[in-house]
């Protein structure tokens, strides 16, 4: 199960939609959350981080766009690769 026990620095200049994007690639990078994992809901991240549900949704598509994470209209967003290394080098 994927638990969210951090939060972004909303005193750092890095935009708090990059954190969470680095935040979860790096949790699946490190094996905490493996290939096929349900990611908790938007509403549910966006309640755990303290922030609004749009950057979840900003963050979202950014993990998408670089094929992390996969969404099933329904069924929710599976962690779906875990080439975040690959992407940083």
């Amino acid at each position: 199960m994927i638990t969210l026990n951090w939060k972004p620095d909303k005193q750092n200049k890095t935009p708090i939609y990059r954190q969470i994007v680095k935040y979860i690639a790096d949790r699946i990078a490190e094996g905490d959350w493996v290939i096929g994992s349900r990611l908790p809901s938007q509403r549910a991240m966006a309640e755990a981080f303290g922030v609004n549900r749009s950057t979840i949704v900003t963050a979202m598509e950014e993990l998408i766009s670089y094929g992390i994470v996969e969404s099933d209209f329904g069924g929710g967003t599976r962690v779906k690769s875990n080439t975040w290394s690959l992407l940083m080098s």
